[in-house]
């Protein structure tokens, strides 16, 4: 009888062990699954449209078109601009007095932060 007992009781912790090691692969596998699972879902396939709508070319072509003529325009009025000004004594003169200040201002700001030192040869 006790050998019987033994013997159930045994089977009976085997199982439990089974049981136990089952139970975890199964909570892996539930936790594997949830890894895997797919966040969007595709409710429709998409059908390409009959009509193409957007982006018009038409449009995009004469917003281009209308953008590069003024820009041209714009750097051939500026560049015949400014070749008169600098050829022009009086505006190399002026141009001078207006950037000269603002030179040394740039100098004595790179020298507080240490960028540019002066080179003294004494």
């Amino acid at each position: 009888m006790k050998l019987l007992q033994a013997r159930l009781l045994r089977e009976v912790r085997i199982q439990e062990e089974v049981y136990i090691t089952l139970k975890k692969e199964l909570e892996i596998t539930k936790i594997e699954e949830v890894k895997n699972m797919q966040m969007v879902q595709t409710l429709d396939i998409a059908v390409p449209p009959v009509f193409k709508s957007k982006p018009r070319r038409k449009h995009l072509f004469g917003f281009g078109l209308l953008i590069s003529l003024f820009v041209s325009t714009m750097t051939v009025f500026f560049t015949g601009f400014f070749i008169n000004i600098l050829s022009d004594d009086k505006y190399i003169i002026m141009i001078k007095k207006i950037t000269d200040p603002l030179k040394s201002d740039y100098v004595k700001l790179a020298q507080r932060i240490g960028i540019y030192k002066r080179h003294d040869d004494n």
